[in-house]
């Protein structure tokens, strides 16, 4: 039995997430389109997961806002098992 489950993305892209019951939480950053942030951040909001403007999750039920990239927007939330997840736009020119 692999100790691995695979979530596979939309882009093919495979994340493995490992069973073990010691861990240390990381952070985790998907650059998603625009229309993608706007769809992931209304599920985040309709389930009611707090979602933070800012990494050390002070900001709460904000987003970002980038400074060093004009139109980048962002959001970070905690998965079930404490991992920092964000999510970014690209933002930049034709944003």
């Amino acid at each position: 039995m692999a100790h691995f489950t695979p979530v596979t993305l939309a882009n093919q892209v495979s994340l493995d997430y490992d069973q073990v019951d010691d861990f240390e939480p990381h952070h985790y950053a998907f650059m998603v389109s625009e229309q993608e942030f706007d769809a992931a951040l209304a599920r985040i909001q309709h389930i009611g997961i707090t979602h933070y403007g800012d990494p050390a999750c002070q900001e709460i039920g904000q987003i970002y806002h980038g400074n060093r990239t004009e139109g980048r927007r962002g959001t970070y939330f905690h998965d079930p098992n404490g991992h920092l997840m964000e999510i970014l736009t690209p933002g930049g020119a034709g944003s």
